[in-house]
């Protein structure tokens, strides 16, 4: 099963990096000379973000999302293209609306076979990644289902869709909107 949400808008706030373009003088002027407009290099129209549920036979549920192009479980390297167990929710992140699973991460110690002692000397690591969830482990922001609207993309007519930035794909014309086991959205 897919989801995907639609922004108008797309803004990069990495480290505040639209609030220094901002009020810098002197960068604008030199995107300007380099790529022929001032405008913010971290802002597009249009953007469609995807997550993507996967049930097994087993009945074990996992989750990705669309992010920048390729889909991911968590926002680690590790996950990339990666499914992960799915926790029910995924974060939007702020401003570039990519998608992630949050997880936090803790590292194990293992030597199969050797007890814990003063003198244990760790073999290997292997993460466990911990689930988080808002309102608890972290602040962010939801939206309940009252805030959202859901319209049916399959068997929609297409033809009337009119991007506003016609360098951005629909979902329709994506691999992964056939395809949710593509590692490219």
């Amino acid at each position: 099963m897919h989801s995907w949400l639609y922004y108008p808008d797309s803004n990069s706030v990495l480290a505040g990096a639209d609030e220094l373009w901002e009020r810098s003088w002197l960068l604008p002027r030199i995107r300007e000379l380099v790529g022929g407009t001032s405008d913010y290099p971290g802002f597009h129209e249009d953007d469609w973000e995807g997550v993507f549920v996967r049930v097994d036979p087993d009945g074990t549920a996992w989750m990705r999302a669309t992010s920048h192009g390729h889909l991911q479980g968590c926002k680690w390297r590790a996950c990339h293209d990666r499914w992960v167990g799915s926790t029910g929710w995924v974060r939007v992140s702020r401003g570039s609306h990519s998608g992630h699973v949050p997880f936090r991460s803790e590292r194990r110690w293992r030597a199969p076979g050797r007890p814990l002692g003063a003198r244990y000397v760790p073999l290997r690591t292997q993460p466990r990644r911990v689930p988080l969830m808002p309102g608890r482990d972290l602040a962010e922001r939801t939206s309940a289902a009252e805030g959202l609207r859901l319209i049916p993309l399959e068997g929609g007519d297409h033809g009337h869709y009119r991007p506003l930035d016609p360098a951005v794909k629909p979902p329709w014309r994506k691999d992964a909107y056939t395809d949710p086991e593509s590692d490219r959205s």
